[in-house]
C-alpha cells in the first residue's frame, strides 16, 4: 500500500496531544503516532486498531508477527503500510508499549 496522505476530510477529529483520533464516518477510535509518523496499525484485515488492541497485539508474539505499521514519510509525503519488525520505528514501539506499561486515564 502506497499513497499520499490527505488530511482534508470532514470525517477526521484529530485531538492534539492524543494518541487516537475519532473517525466519524466508521463510529470508531484509532491510534495514531505522529511524533513517530505512525497513522495507524492493522493487523490482517482488521484495523485500524485503538491503543489498547494495538498494545494487546504487541505483547503477544503470535499476533505481533501480523502487526502492520502505516507510516508516513515528511519527505515524500507517502504512506507506506509494512510489518512492525520491519519498521524502523519498532524499537521506539517497543520501549513505550511494552507488557509492563501502565496507563492512566486523566479526566
Amino acid at each position: 500500500m502506497s499513497e499520499t496522505l490527505n488530511f482534508e476530510s470532514i470525517y477526521w477529529d484529530l485531538y492534539p496531544a492524543l494518541e487516537e483520533a475519532y473517525n466519524g464516518q466508521t463510529d470508531e477510535w484509532f491510534w495514531m503516532d505522529l511524533t513517530f509518523y505512525l497513522l495507524g496499525a492493522n493487523i490482517g484485515n482488521v484495523g485500524p486498531l485503538n491503543l489498547a488492541e494495538l498494545y494487546l497485539y504487541a505483547n503477544r508474539p503470535n499476533r505481533m508477527r501480523q502487526l502492520q505499521l502505516i507510516e508516513y514519510n515528511p519527505k515524500t509525503g507517502k504512506v507506506q503500510e509494512l510489518p512492525i519488525l520491519e519498521s524502523t520505528k519498532r524499537a521506539d514501539l517497543f520501549n513505550y508499549y511494552k507488557q509492563d506499561q501502565e496507563f492512566h486515564y486523566i479526566p
